[in-house]
């Protein structure tokens, strides 16, 4: 029953392509040729093999992977797909890892026809392996450098340990001689690593390396190596002061075959236009689909999962146009290109956006009014641009205008921002960008449509652009510099900055709800009154940062560097301090510090 509904308006789904769900279907991001090597690869070798696919958040590591396990799965291989960031709070994520594979195992033996895994099979030493680690979890240390050596520690008797020896290392023996006779190949995806806690992310791979490396099993990760190395950078530079050089490879001793998924750039176009071709976007016409090919690279930067959320918003917000158009009487056909254009200016550069939305004039010269085609010398600053980016070179045109007319200060900045930023000059000067500038009656209607949906994304609009990276809640800022910045008031809840640099940032009051703060480094930061609730400071540099009736609650301070901090009157409510580096010139009056470590105990 559809009543009080929209008949026929639904959204793009942000789901990887071949997982059963997604209604995308076919290779729209022409990964096939990539998917074909890889799998052929993870086949086709005998020998133990771990493929790392390597990509940036929303650069279509799933959507890879999920084409190479099709793939394997049509070629008769066993395929296992094992999604990390679902279990992660598991104390070692390899146990339900055994667990996945075993079962991906009896579906298959079950297809089969069979009932009961023979002695001596990969199923069955899979099973003794799981229940050698799970029964005594103590004595298996899945541990680089540790390995499985912990037994002399633990307080038992000679015969329990001697057991517990046998029990492991015989179902060790036996996985791997089942492996070698094995006649089936096993492919193991292990996807979302990137959005693990570091710590057990490295935890996995080292287990995987230790226990699992066997022939007949291939290994492919899913990750961003970036958060691996900050993790590494953190515990053997800054804590054990050892030189990146010696453990600077360390991946490579793990990931046989890294491969680094290239960027769309060549195809970002024929991707776009496959999308537009979809049911949903029935209504557009032809000629808008190329026109909106023009704007989505420089909005989304190639990002496929950016592409499919700036599409949906732009479906909500031209359906909510035209009904807003029918209660007015104005059934004019709302084209979705120019929708583009402002939406690509407010996500990238809202202030832009802001000084065009103003329609301030310009005073040109007669010799610009006859080039121009104008019987007036005073036209509006949007006019203005879109008549000099008709010349063919727009960037002449554009150092021509700025020293040959006497600009206002905000429209100075405009020109300016023109000169250096070849993506916003790209959008502007397409043909979406020009008819946009050109037309003050469409602008003033996308506007007012934007205003209606802003609680669709309303947070995009408004956050700026440092050194390339837009901060906004639950951005990907993995390694950002961003030393010095101004953040005060900014909301920054859920955002990925691990590793980033954030050297005497100024986040007075700033919102930092379950942000991933791993690593990073805030030392001399102002964070004054912060909300920091729930986030992630594994590790983190907060020397001489000020924290001063910050809220701490439930933030994972494991390691963290707390000297001559200020914590005064901050909310440590059953905050992870655990290892973390508190000593006398750490200011703690008149902390809350309930449910944690300094609740007994005062810093030395």
């Amino acid at each position: 029953m559809t009543t009080g509904l929209i008949k026929n308006f639904s959204l793009l789904p942000d789901i990887p392509v071949y997982d059963g769900q997604s209604k995308i279907e076919g290779d729209k991001i022409g990964f096939d040729g990539y998917a074909r090597i890889l799998a052929s690869a993870a086949f086709n070798t005998e020998e133990p093999i771990t493929i790392g696919v390597y990509g940036d958040w929303g650069s279509g590591k799933t959507s890879l992977m999920r084409m190479m396990e099709k793939k394997l799965r049509d070629a008769g291989a066993t395929t296992v797909w094992f999604n990390a960031w679902q279990y992660e709070k598991e104390d070692h994520l390899v146990i339900p890892l055994l667990a996945t594979i075993i079962k991906a195992l009896e579906e298959k033996e079950k297809a089969a026809g069979k009932t009961k895994a023979k002695p001596g099979s990969v199923l069955k030493a899979f099973r003794s392996l799981l229940y050698g680690i799970a029964i005594k979890p103590p004595l298996v240390e899945l541990d680089a450098g540790k390995a499985i050596d912990k037994f002399e520690d633990l307080s038992q008797t000679e015969a329990d340990k001697i057991a517990a020896r046998s029990l492991y290392f015989n179902t060790f023996e036996g996985l791997r001689e089942a492996a070698e006779g094995s006649d089936s190949k096993i492919v193991v995806f292990v996807d979302d690593l990137d959005r693990c806690f570091p710590i057990q992310a490295v935890k996995l791979i080292e287990s995987i390396k230790l226990v699992l490396h066997q022939r007949n099993i291939a290994f492919v990760l899913g990750l961003e190596p970036e958060i691996i190395k900050a993790f590494l950078r953190h515990k053997y530079t800054e804590r054990l002061k050892i030189p990146e050089e010696l453990y600077g490879n360390y991946l490579d001793k793990i990931v046989q075959m890294p491969f680094k998924i290239p960027p769309i750039t060549k195809r970002v176009k024929d991707y776009v236009k496959q999308l537009l071709e979809m049911e949903i976007f029935g209504k557009i016409a032809g000629e808008d689909i190329e026109a909106l090919c023009e704007t989505i690279c420089p909005a989304c930067r190639e990002n496929p999962r950016k592409i499919i959320r700036f599409l949906n918003r732009l479906l909500v917000m031209r359906e909510v146009a035209e009904i807003e158009e029918g209660d007015k009487g104005d059934k004019g056909e709302l084209k979705i290109a120019p929708f583009a254009v402002h939406e690509a200016l407010s996500m990238m550069w809202p202030e832009i956006l802001s000084i065009l939305e103003e329609n301030d004039p310009v005073v040109i010269t007669d010799s610009l009014m006859k080039d121009f085609g104008v019987t007036d010398n005073c036209i509006s600053l949007s006019l203005y641009l879109a008549k000099l980016m008709d010349g063919e070179n727009n960037l002449i045109g554009l150092f021509e205008a700025e020293i040959s007319v006497d600009h206002k200060k905000p429209h100075k900045a405009v020109l300016e921002k023109l000169l250096v930023d070849k993506r916003l000059l790209d959008l502007l000067s397409s043909g979406p960008g020009k008819e946009w500038l050109s037309d003050p009656d469409t602008r003033k209607r996308i506007k007012e449509s934007s205003e209606e949906v802003l609680a669709t994304g309303e947070e995009e609009q408004h956050w700026p652009e440092i050194n390339g990276h837009v901060i906004k809640p639950g951005a990907y800022l993995v390694g950002a510099y961003l030393a010095r910045a101004n953040l005060a008031r900014t909301n920054l809840a859920g955002a990925n900055l691990s590793g980033a640099n954030l050297h005497m940032v100024n986040l007075y009051v700033a919102g930092l709800e379950a942000t991933n703060l791993f690593g990073a480094d805030l030392s001399g930061a102002n964070l004054y009154g912060a909300n920091l609730s729930g986030a992630n400071l594994y590790g983190a540099n907060l020397y001489g940062a000020n924290l001063f009736g910050a809220n701490l609650s439930g933030a994972n301070l494991y390691e963290a560097d707390l000297r001559m901090a200020n914590l005064s009157y901050a909310n440590l409510t059953n905050a992870i301090l655990d290892g973390a580096i508190i000593d006398k010139t750490t200011k703690l009056d008149g902390a809350i510090r309930t449910g944690t470590i300094l609740d007994k105990s005062k810093p030395e």
